[in-house]
């Protein structure tokens, strides 16, 4: 994939879910991304700098929890 197309792919997810953040009034703490190419399958996480290791784990099992209750 050529850095244009994740610049698109990046700039274009990013507006969304940005809109989509003000309107439920949340500010983002987390970001899950996954590489491609030579570092695909990579996973990347992105966290506000004062996040510890603890409450990113944290946050994460908060996002399991809710998927899995929505699936039951």
């Amino acid at each position: 994939m050529k850095r244009e197309e994740i610049e698109t792919i990046c700039r274009d997810r990013l507006a969304g879910w940005q809109k989509r953040l003000v309107e439920e009034h949340a500010t983002p703490v987390l970001l899950v991304s996954v590489g491609h190419d030579h570092k695909k399958g990579q996973v990347v996480l992105s966290t506000t700098e004062e996040m510890s290791d603890e409450e990113v784990m944290l946050f994460l099992q908060g996002a399991l929890n809710m998927l899995a209750y929505k699936r039951s």
